[in-house]
């Protein structure tokens, strides 16, 4: 088990799919309530890649930055809460920079998508209800203006055509029963919608006639390659989504998320060989009624994560687990992680550190951007 971070808690993954392990279209079950065999991600075949990023006036990430892109040549990073959006090489270099935060540009960065081969760059600004779209230098091509009855948490670059957007569900009525979206790239209506259907939600707000109570969330998807898995937190079912549209349910969780227990699944790791599974509890009424009791909620919360193996179709409980893939488009086989340079200066002082990163960490200054860790599974 780990601790996860009270703004990871609401988390609807959309990774990869390795569809070719999983041929026999069996639906396997994700037992929360079950002890498994332990295993370590660390001593399975991978390779790791550490890339110092450039620093400068011009250049400087702060506390709220955050991966959202990764292909083989780039790296798209923003400062989400000073809305800056860096790109850069693998290298550490930056490709390109803009920040049209305020005035005709965006209030805030709720989610982005980057369309490496356009060179195009989707801003989510949800207080405003559009998607603004900027060329990889800043300059605005247009403004994608979303329904109105939507309320946008994620969006991804699907194909040419269309981004594939996820409703969120503040409060229990249900009002999209199909809450993943394909929206025109062009002027933002809705194209079609996905085959995944919810009967019941699992709020992220609970308004009273005297006050509005609201979790904080950072949604845990993400897209590895051309395909997605769907894993909604108000549904049972973990499904995957190929870049034909087509889903096909692959996990069902037990106990079912509005159990007692309140635990909801995530998917944060994909490989050829295997898929992590990640669960914690998630309840907005519990925790509301909490603090009306005066019992504070907890800065992090208990995730359990499991590794399901495609060839031997069994389940193991991770370790130690600290390679993921939240909230980024990112190739499959991949995990991505900022590293602080204030926590690279104390793990070399306590001598925690080893070859290359070692090495990194005896020339960067504490007040230097983030080093950037890839991780290769083979």
């Amino acid at each position: 088990m780990r601790l996860l971070s009270i703004f990871f808690l609401l988390s609807i993954s959309l990774t990869v799919s390795s569809q070719n392990q999983l041929t026999n279209n069996k639906i396997f079950t994700v037992e929360k309530d079950k002890s498994y065999p332990k295993i370590s991600l660390d001593d399975l075949e991978k390779e790791t890649f550490y890339i110092p990023l450039e620093t400068s006036k011009e250049v400087l990430l702060d506390v709220g930055a955050h991966v959202y892109y990764v292909s083989d040549k780039e790296i798209l990073i923003s400062n989400w809460k000073r809305g800056d959006v860096y790109i850069f090489d693998w290298n550490g270099k930056i490709v390109s920079r803009f920040n049209q935060k305020g005035g005709m540009g965006y209030l805030f960065i709720n989610y982005l998508a980057y369309d490496e081969q356009k060179q195009e760059v989707f801003i989510l600004d949800r207080a405003k209800k559009n998607i603004l779209v900027y060329s990889k230098v800043g300059v605005l091509k247009r403004t994608l203006k979303y329904p109105a009855n939507l309320y946008l948490n994620n969006i991804y670059n699907f194909d040419d055509e269309a981004l594939l957007v996820y409703h969120q569900h503040q409060y229990e009525d249900l009002s999209q029963r199909q809450p993943y979206l394909f929206i025109s790239k062009t002027d933002g209506q809705i194209i079609s919608k996905a085959n995944y259907f919810i009967d019941k939600v699992n709020p992220t707000s609970v308004a009273t006639d005297k006050a509005l109570f609201t979790t904080k969330t950072s949604i845990g998807n993400c897209k590895f390659g051309n395909e997605y898995f769907l894993a909604s937190i108000c549904s049972d079912t973990i499904s995957v989504l190929n870049h034909n549209q087509e889903v096909s349910k692959l996990f069902v969780q037990s106990p079912g998320i509005f159990a007692d227990s309140r635990l909801v699944t995530t998917v944060t790791l994909n490989t050829n060989d295997f898929i992590i599974l990640s669960y914690y509890p998630y309840d907005a009424k519990r925790t509301y009624r909490d603090q009306l009791n005066g019992k504070k909620p907890p800065r992090y919360v208990e995730e359990t994560n499991l590794l399901f193996d495609f060839k031997e179709q069994k389940f193991y409980e991770c370790t130690d687990f600290k390679y993921a893939a939240y909230n980024v488009d990112i190739p499959s086989n991949m995990s991505v992680r900022l590293i602080k340079a204030y926590r690279l200066k104390k793990w070399l002082d306590d001598g925690d550190l080893e070859g290359e990163l070692k090495e990194i960490a005896k020339k960067v200054d504490m007040n230097d951007n983030p080093v950037v860790q890839i991780t290769r599974f083979k």
